[in-house]
């Protein structure tokens, strides 16, 4: 079958249930199990919870305890966040700037990007140096820890 010019030949959609832009629900390709099934990763602790993770790891909860006051619930302060990497950032950003933690914490989980948070906790700071000097800190630090 010939295309016409500019146009891609392209598959067909008709039959294909509709959804709204945006929306992120995958489309079943056709298999009827029930369940969905989870998607596959090639890192099965980025699914896990935060908390848990950082239970399971005590080299890890024990590097990060140096960063709040002693007695802190790392479970406590790291709940709410997306990933283990964001809590560990913000908690990196909370030590280097002497930004209350709880402070930081209600705005990124609030859907504020840490950057932006920096920049409305700290205007005087460089928030995209500082948020870069959190990210690399926060990869060091799960690095070290072996997760």
């Amino acid at each position: 079958m010939a295309t016409a010019p500019g146009k891609m030949d392209m598959p067909s959609n008709q039959g294909a249930p509709m959804r709204e832009p945006g929306d992120k629900q995958s489309v079943n390709s056709g298999k009827t199990s029930g369940a969905s099934a989870p998607a596959m990763d090639k890192n099965p602790s980025k699914h896990q919870a935060t908390a848990d993770q950082l239970t399971s790891n005590p080299k890890l909860s024990a590097n990060l305890q140096e960063l709040f006051p002693p007695g802190a619930s790392l479970s406590s302060e790291a709940a709410g966040f997306k990933n283990l990497g964001d809590f560990v950032a913000a908690a990196h950003v909370s030590h280097n700037l002497g930004i209350p933690f709880a402070d930081l914490k209600g705005k990124v989980t609030g859907g504020t990007s840490l950057g932006q948070a920096i920049h409305e906790l700290r205007p005087d700071a460089n928030a995209k140096a500082e948020t870069a000097r959190a990210k690399e800190q926060a990869k060091k630090t799960l690095h070290d820890s072996g997760s």
